[in-house]
Formats: structure tokens, C-alpha cells, sequence
């Protein structure tokens, strides 16, 4: 984001100083020389957001050193809160042991949801 607005402002100045030299000499090959140096600009920024943006656009992972779990538990209607409580802790334990990564979980009730397969 900052460099885009650096460009901008600098493309501003580039467009200032072609298009007063042009007013002043007369001569106007300077504001096409101002448009010519923004354009070199934009092709600059272009190509340091395409290096700097390159692992993302070939689908490497950003390498979290923390993951969110958010998932339902399905519950049946008469379970006791004690028995959901129970279940949700045995998950949250099984989802620790197979990703210990896994800093925050959030697992939340699903009455009468028919469980789902996880894909890990």
C-alpha cells in the first residue's frame, strides 16, 4: 500500500514538472516526456509488487506459525451438557495431538446436525 501511494505521488510530480516545463518553453515534447517517465514508473512498481508477491501467485503458504480450528460438534437433543462438554474436550484433545500447531480451537455445539467427514 505504500508504495503504491509513493507512486502516485511521485507520478503527480513527474506529471507537474512535464507539463510546467512544456508551458514554459513552449514545447510540447516535455509533457509527453512527463507521460513517458510516469509510465517507466508504473512498469517499476509493477514489477517490485510482481517479485514481492511472487511465492503467493505460485500458491506457496504464507507460513502461519499459528492456526485457528473453528468447527461444530454434532449433539444429539437429549445429551446432558455435561456429555457435550465431555465430547468437545476428547475433540479438542484428538485435534492437539494431530495438529499440534493448532493454537486457538473454537468448537461449538451442533444439535441434531448429522456429522460431516473432515477432510485434514
Amino acid at each position: 500500500m505504500l508504495l503504491e501511494d509513493f507512486a502516485a505521488l511521485i507520478g503527480l510530480v513527474l506529471a507537474l514538472v512535464g507539463i510546467g516545463i512544456a508551458v514554459v518553453t513552449g514545447d510540447g515534447i516535455w509533457d509527453g516526456a512527463g507521460s513517458v517517465a510516469i509510465g517507466l514508473l508504473l512498469g517499476v512498481v509493477a514489477v517490485v509488487l510482481a517479485i514481492e508477491t511472487k511465492s503467493l501467485l505460485l500458491g506457496e503458504g504464507a507460513g502461519p506459525e499459528e492456526v485457528l480450528v473453528a468447527a461444530k460438534i454434532a449433539v444429539h437433543h437429549d445429551d446432558t451438557a455435561a456429555e457435550i462438554a465431555k465430547g468437545i474436550d476428547a475433540a479438542e484433545l484428538k485435534i492437539r495431538s494431530l495438529f499440534p500447531v493448532a493454537k486457538l480451537i473454537y468448537l461449538e455445539p451442533a444439535i441434531d446436525e448429522p456429522p460431516r467427514k473432515v477432510h485434514a
